[in-house]
């Protein structure tokens, strides 16, 4: 899968970093429809929106802990 240890490692760290990030923007849309609900700031659709757009980073970051498995397998069969 990789040329070398290197780039193996390397892949890991961009996929743990963009995990990451997505992970605090998927709490952040969460923590956003609760408010919303909380203060009936927003219209239904609004709190809908941000709980669907959750929803969607959440099977984006699903996906990419797959790839982070196979990355992980690959790396730890160079050690």
């Amino acid at each position: 899968m990789f040329e070398d240890f290197d780039e193996c490692r390397n892949r890991l760290d961009h996929l743990i970093h963009v995990i990451e990030a997505l992970s605090n923007t998927k709490r952040q849309l969460s923590l956003s429809a609760l408010d919303f609900q909380a203060l009936t700031l927003a219209r239904k659709s609004e709190q809908e929106d941000a709980i669907r757009q959750a929803d969607q980073i959440g099977e984006i970051i699903g996906k990419l802990i797959q790839i982070l498995d196979q990355v992980l397998s690959d790396f730890y069969h160079r050690r």
